[in-house]
């Protein structure tokens, strides 16, 4: 396939070239990307709230004691979502400072504290912890997801650019080249506007209905273009 140098690109992009129309396409397209992509973000900011709702129950379920289950919040670098992280609480005794370390988040529902004060609402923290573990790995998914059309999206516009923008090029040459073409056509159709025939058809009513007033279909049969030219050529010779 040859490639189309700087010296056509510049002549072809100053003449005057055909374009069809394509703003409806391009503006249905972009709507129906950007509707996707707005609802998987939206459904990671569904899974968040759930998320936020668990930590809410988690707060009161469990007492002010060290090894209380916990989600903490981290804002990602050149991300506009937060992720996730699930802590256990300490508190050291002689100081009585709380401090916090990460957990695995791996089988969350054994790792619920059952001694204690921590008894009481046990089966509370475990049915928490196991709604968070599934809600966790479907958002794992939809930001993997997202990530990976983001970054495929790129990949794919990046490496086609320059052959996508050969044949724009060539195409317009085409187009160029045909402007005469295009003219005379142009003028051909305006001295022999193309004729129209109308058909009337019978049809009959439905069955077990008035067949007394039977309707009639008007359908209107355009002479194709190219039939037209070849009988002007015909009669020319």
């Amino acid at each position: 396939m040859r490639k189309a140098t700087t010296k056509e690109a510049h002549y072809a992009l100053n003449e005057e070239t055909y374009s069809p129309e394509t703003d409806l396409p391009d503006v249905v397209l972009r709507a129906a990307v950007d509707e996707v992509t707005k609802e998987m973000v939206d459904f990671i900011k569904t899974i968040d709230n759930q998320i936020d709702w668990i930590d809410g129950v988690l707060e009161f379920a469990q007492p002010l004691h060290t090894g209380a289950i916990r989600i903490e919040w981290r804002t990602m670098k050149k991300s506009v979502l937060r992720m996730p992280r699930i802590v256990e609480w300490r508190r050291q005794k002689t100081t009585g400072i709380w401090s916090y370390k990460d957990v695995k988040n791996t089988h969350l529902s054994l790792k619920a504290k059952f001694n204690g004060d921590f008894l009481e609402h046990h089966h509370r923290v475990v049915e928490c912890l196991s709604d968070l573990d599934f809600l966790l790995k479907v958002r794992k998914r939809a930001v993997e997801m997202l990530r990976l059309y983001r970054l495929h999206s790129r990949l794919l516009m990046s490496k086609n650019a320059d052959a996508i923008f050969d044949v724009t090029i060539r195409m317009m040459e085409h187009n160029v080249a045909l402007k005469s073409t295009r003219e005379e056509r142009a003028r051909w159709l305006r001295e022999n506007p193309p004729e129209t025939r109308v058909k009337k058809t019978k049809r009959r009513g439905a069955k077990g209905g008035d067949t007394t007033k039977p309707e009639f279909i008007e359908t209107v049969t355009l002479i194709d273009e190219a039939d037209d030219i070849d009988d002007n050529d015909d009669d020319q010779t």
